[in-house]
């Protein structure tokens, strides 16, 4: 999927690549998919990656929100009954996931960002309806209610951030929290898998046998990195394919566990 650009970066459905009628779990599936695609980490040196990702981040962030996404579809629906798109986009401008934050408060705004930005901090970039824009460099590792007030208003307003849920990682304290399935033959003997933390990075994990449904794996130091926390990993049954039902049942009845 190419990055949108002019008038499809408002159709978020399109960004994500599903239908408007995508119920909450095709969207966050969508989002876990893409989202590895086009991580900038994967993808060193793509600019059009690293565009698209950002689009991804903005599109969940207002997609996965039951309010947030009401209150986007019903702009879509107003603004397509007034005006064309491209009407619409230069209304608006880019940004739209930051800017739909302010339509929704009142008084001081709040903006959901997505959990990577909030570990990783760095610069973003508001736009308010009047046409400004406010740059801001986010420390890293915050959490939701951090607060930056912004100095230029001369009237002690403020912008809270909201951290927003993210469809694979948790965090509790400086750790973050991960649910892994596996099947039945990796919790007898044990496995290797990849995992791609929030950061992007990956992290190579090491099933020992005799890991069972209900296990906890806690990898240290790879939490919230400036907290030097830890990843702790709870692992879920995963169903066996018919390849490896029939593997093992043949290794169980070459065992004397099965007649034939």
């Amino acid at each position: 999927m190419a990055a949108p650009t002019g008038p499809q970066q408002l159709d978020y459905y399109r960004v994500m690549g599903v239908p408007p009628t995508a119920t909450p779990a095709e969207i966050k599936s969508a989002y876990r998919a893409l989202v590895r695609k086009y991580h900038p980490d994967r993808n060193p040196d793509n600019a059009a990656a690293e565009e698209q990702f950002k689009l991804l981040q903005e599109a969940y962030s207002v997609l996965s929100d039951d309010e947030h996404r009401a209150e986007y579809d019903r702009l879509l629906r107003t603004h397509s009954a007034q005006a064309t798109h491209g009407d619409f986009l230069e209304e608006v401008g880019a940004g739209i996931g930051f800017l739909l934050n302010e339509l929704f408060g009142r008084g001081n705004p709040t903006v959901k960002i997505p959990l990577e930005r909030a570990l990783r901090g760095g610069s973003v970039t508001l736009r308010f309806k009047d046409g400004r824009h406010v740059r801001l460099n986010l420390p890293s590792g915050i959490k939701s209610g951090f607060r930056v007030r912004l100095a230029d208003t001369g009237n002690g307003a403020y912008i809270s951030f909201r951290v927003a849920p993210d469809p694979v990682f948790r965090r509790r304290g400086k750790d973050l929290h991960m649910t892994l399935a596996i099947n039945t033959l990796e919790s007898v003997l044990g496995g290797y898998r990849q995992i791609t933390d929030p950061y992007g990075d990956l992290i190579e994990l090491d099933i020992p046998p005799d890991t069972f449904p209900g296990t906890r794996l806690r990898l240290r130091g790879k939490g919230v990195r400036d907290k030097h926390g830890d990843l702790v990993i709870t692992v879920t049954n995963q169903p066996l394919s018919e390849e490896q039902r029939a593997a093992f049942r043949k290794a169980a009845i070459k065992a004397g566990l099965l007649k034939d």
